[in-house]
């Protein structure tokens, strides 16, 4: 702020490459950053990947212990159940509640039943890098996870009561708050939470964060952001992409178009014939969208290095070589695929 005050220079770093699933940041960009991150899309749909909401019924706020026991027994019925999978033991976690007596009894409860596997004393080792932990909103500031699970915790209680305080999240700067915690997951979010995004009624309060939270929880239910008509629209299938998608239809495979949220999506994606979650080939075409980018390195060499890291094959379909020798660039990407597959 004091550099802004003074007229130094600034920029935004429009690029965000950390988390694994665009939906993981697509809150965050909409609410906070005016969409205008260029994100990057998964390869792969999975129930491990993204954002997830989970509604604990029948849980209710205590005032006494300002706690909310059932939804934190669900949480870490939840985790353990997860754990008990080797594989996801490979994976970093962490718990981030709304307060800090809830954060205290998220650890006890983690702590009571971690007496009983052979595996928990390596995997609750303080000293290993990226090390399991259980944070509230106000010290989770810095640490990044694989997997990140909320406790929202505040609910109606036993009365029916319920009082709209969300503790840290109502105060000024709130949004903020929400906004740092919601963006520390690398690959997946899940939400647990006794109340709906319909049930926080943002009208009784003037604070900005309570407003957000109750647009993330929606979003988290429904896997739609509020104003999504805001999202790119999609590109005519026209020009070489029409000679493309039309070489796919042709040999049996299924695509998508404009696969992304932001403003460089990918422009034609091939599913996996075994396996629809999955997209085996990424094809990007000189087009429009590729002008766009303002720079060689931008559009030949750092996008596809990180859509590689996402999982993706990508594959170069140059006007020129589909406008003077078609079967030539058919085979070749026919060639690429039928690799592809085998892998």
């Amino acid at each position: 702020d004091e550099c802004l005050a003074n007229g130094l220079y600034s920029a935004y770093l429009n690029w965000h490459y950390r988390s694994r699933h665009e939906s993981l940041i697509a809150f965050s960009n909409r609410h906070y950053y005016e969409d205008r991150l260029n994100t990057f899309p998964a390869a792969v749909t999975s129930d491990r990947l993204g954002v997830s909401f989970r509604y604990v019924d029948g849980a209710l706020y205590d005032h006494k212990s300002h706690t909310n026991r059932r939804e934190a027994e669900a949480l870490v019925n939840f985790l353990f159940e997860r754990l008990g999978d080797p594989s996801e033991r490979k994976r970093s976690w962490g718990i981030v509640t709304f307060s800090v007596a809830q954060q205290r009894l998220v650890e006890d409860l983690v702590e009571e039943k971690s007496a009983g596997a052979d595996w928990a004393p390596d995997f609750f080792d303080d000293s290993k890098p990226d090390a399991f932990f259980v944070k509230n909103l106000e010290n989770v500031q810095g640490d990044e996870r694989d997997v990140i699970i909320f406790s929202i915790a505040y609910a109606p209680d036993d009365q029916g009561r319920f009082a709209m305080s969300f503790g840290p999240v109502n105060r000024p700067g709130g949004e903020r708050r929400l906004n740092v915690a919601i963006t520390r997951a690398r690959e997946q979010v899940v939400i647990f939470a006794s109340v709906r995004g319909a049930d926080i009624h943002a009208e009784r309060s003037n604070s900005v964060g309570v407003r957000h939270l109750k647009a993330l929880m929606e979003y988290a239910e429904s896997g739609h952001l509020e104003g999504d008509a805001a999202k790119p629209e999609k590109t005519e299938v026209a020009g070489i992409r029409k000679l493309v998608c039309d070489c796919l239809v042709a040999n049996g495979y299924t695509y998508e178009t404009d696969v992304g949220m932001s403003s460089y999506p990918v422009d034609i994606a091939v599913r996996d014939p075994s396996d629809p979650n999955r997209f085996i080939f990424g094809i990007e075409c000189d087009g429009p969208k590729y002008a766009t980018q303002r720079t060689v390195r931008d559009r030949d060499i750092l996008r596809g290095d990180v859509l590689s890291r996402l999982g993706w094959k990508i594959f170069r379909a140059w006007s020129v070589d589909w406008s003077f020798d078609l079967k030539r660039a058919e085979g070749r990407m026919l060639d690429l695929l039928s690799k592809r597959e085998q892998q």
